[in-house]
């Protein structure tokens, strides 16, 4: 067993009793810049840092700053690859349909939730393909 003694000048300050001093207060916070102004995209659900304080179009804005894609864990990509599809043939009213329901499985229907663009990517690809197999079709019908 170690056993330190010490006397009161190896302890720093205290007063005459004794006691020990409080500590000093600690620094203030460092001063951080203001976050810059944010245009938020409501189509694709994507955030885009405005140039100065301007405000810029949402066009504008996608193609400045391509929306990031994160795409969704194995187990939920079937089911928004199958609903993309499904709205890419039936319609928005068929999604809007899903979403009314409040089904915690389709919260990528929300432009909040981080697979949200990827929903959205996918459902443009599905109407593009659609649009090419029903022009392929007329044209050789």
């Amino acid at each position: 067993m170690i056993i330190f003694i010490f006397n009161e000048t190896e302890l720093g300050d205290t007063t005459s009793s004794g006691d020990i001093l409080p500590l000093p207060p600690p620094p203030p916070p460092p001063v951080l810049p203001l976050c810059p102004p944010m245009l938020i995209d409501q189509e694709i659900g994507a955030v885009f840092p405005t140039s100065s304080g301007a405000n810029l179009i949402a066009e504008n804005a996608a193609q400045v700053v391509p929306p990031v894609i994160v795409p969704p864990p194995p187990d939920l990509q079937p089911i928004v690859d199958k609903l993309a599809m499904y709205v890419a043939r039936n319609g928005e009213d068929f999604e809007s349909t899903v979403k009314a329901k409040n089904d915690a499985r389709f919260d990528f229907l929300n432009p909040w939730n981080a697979h949200y663009s990827y929903y959205h990517y996918k459902k443009q690809l599905c109407q593009q393909q659609l649009k090419k197999k029903n022009k392929s079709n007329d044209d050789t019908g």
